[in-house]
């Protein structure tokens, strides 16, 4: 069992985080660069400081995420910085900024091999990251078949490496491995056994996407997510001993952990502590992580990194040791209201709770509706379905309905619930029954 101070080490890194948010919302003027802004946004709302998580995400989308004037296409920020923003709005249960950041990413995958492309502007290569980073923001937005190609495209990069000591992580226009360049740039493409730097977390990053995706289908496709995983994670395993990057090392122990608790694997679980050791004695007394000469934006990215996912950690109740965080930090309990006609409602209530997207949905049978639509006054009787949920399910359930309804723009509103306040055996219910079943 990992020592609980690195409770500590996780409550000291978000504390440095949230001191360096202006009251406007945005970090500090040093650390003015998108995806700083956007993994402060995730560390925040990962560790249950939801309402100064928003600040940040409002402060983020308002600077470096613009609607475009007249409707035309605007300039975004990188991949997955947008990916970011995207999966933090769904967590903080705003599933309309979800979808409306996450349409940025449209034209991103690469059709034939299903991977994302990558963020260097080398155009028509598809990079691991990219594509992990693309389909958690499909997942966040509740489109379950761009998370799909995206698990697709990781099982095929990883049948295919050449060398059990060597992962590479492009592929070319042409489906080919990219393999050529000096042997000093090869951390641009590979991670190799052997090899020190920087690059690891990303293997963390796919495990945690395998492990959510896996929440709606154990086998999509006929990939074996626990597998792929697993693998993984080995390899990272193979690793540890030249992983130098605190902040590689904090994504990897919460992979680790997280398939560990799922799995029972007890080399998956001894990996997440022996990462874990490593972290305490790298934290500075401010909270912040560094390594060399890091400004400001590095540090506190490399902080971001580390608060995420030892809240991560935390909250899977991992056996690596962490205290687990209260349930309401990341599963709080939401009412969403939805009205649709009255002969409608029991279709759209029996999907959602078929597909566990919904814990009840009480029905009010008769409102009366008054609006205006399309320049004319509407006075219609409906029905008001209150559907409970948690916030983690939000956007995919507003997804889902929008899907199902029959209206061009359906009222689909989620609203807090604090039902852990004195009905703590009710909300662990709802999280439950939205838990998709396993096998």
């Amino acid at each position: 069992m990992v020592d609980v101070r690195l409770r500590g080490v996780r409550d000291r890194a978000v504390g440095a985080l949230a001191d360096a948010v202006l009251p406007s919302g945005c970090p500090g003027s040093d650390l003015d660069v998108p995806r700083v802004w956007a993994r402060i946004a995730r560390a925040l709302a990962a560790s249950g400081r939801s309402a100064l998580a928003g600040r940040v995400l409002d402060a983020t989308a308002r600077r470096f995420l613009p609607e475009p004037a007249g409707g035309g296409p605007t300039a975004s920020p990188d991949l997955v910085t947008v990916a970011l923003c995207t999966v933090t709005a769904a967590r903080l249960g705003r599933p309309g900024l979800a979808l409306r950041v996450g349409a940025r990413l449209a034209g991103c995958r690469e059709p034939t091999q299903g991977g994302a492309y990558t963020t260097t502007g080398s155009e028509g290569v598809t990079d691991l990251a990219s594509t992990v980073y693309l389909g958690l923001a499909d997942l966040a937005c509740g489109h379950v078949p761009g998370a799909l190609a995206s698990a697709r495209y990781l099982a095929a990069l990883w049948a295919v490496q050449p060398h059990a000591d060597v992962v590479l992580l492009r592929r070319d226009p042409r489906g080919a491995l990219v393999t050529d360049g000096a042997p000093e740039a090869r951390a641009s493409f590979a991670l190799e056994v052997e090899g020190s730097g920087q690059g690891h977390g990303v293997l963390g990053e796919a495990v945690g996407f395998l492990l959510t995706l896996r929440e709606l289908d154990p086998s999509p496709g006929g990939v074996e997510l626990l597998r792929l995983a697993g693998n993984i994670l080995r390899f990272a395993g193979r690793c540890v001993g030249n992983i130098t990057d605190p902040a590689d090392a904090a994504e990897l122990c919460w992979a680790a952990a997280a398939l560990g608790r799922v799995t029972g694997d007890g080399e998956v679980q001894d990996l997440a502590a022996r990462l874990l050791r490593g972290l305490s004695p790298q934290q500075d007394v401010d909270g912040y992580f560094r390594q060399h000469r890091d400004g400001a934006a590095e540090r506190a990215e490399r902080t971001a990194r580390v608060a995420s996912a030892l809240a991560e950690a935390s909250l899977t109740e991992d056996p690596a040791g962490l205290p687990a965080a209260e349930p309401s930090a990341r599963e709080g309990v939401r009412v969403v209201l939805c009205n649709a006609p009255g002969d409608k409602v029991q279709a759209l209530a029996d999907a959602v709770l078929s597909e566990r997207l919904a814990a009840c949905v009480n029905v009010i049978p008769v409102v009366e509706s008054a609006y205006e639509w399309k320049g004319r006054f509407e006075r219609e009787p409906e029905a008001t379905m209150l559907i409970k949920t948690t916030r983690e399910r939000v956007a995919a359930l507003t997804a889902r309905l929008r899907a199902l309804h029959p209206y061009e723009i359906p009222e689909v509103l989620s609203l807090a619930a604090e039902a852990s306040e004195g009905n703590g055996d009710y909300a662990a219910w709802v999280r439950g029954q939205v838990r998709p079943r396993q096998g």
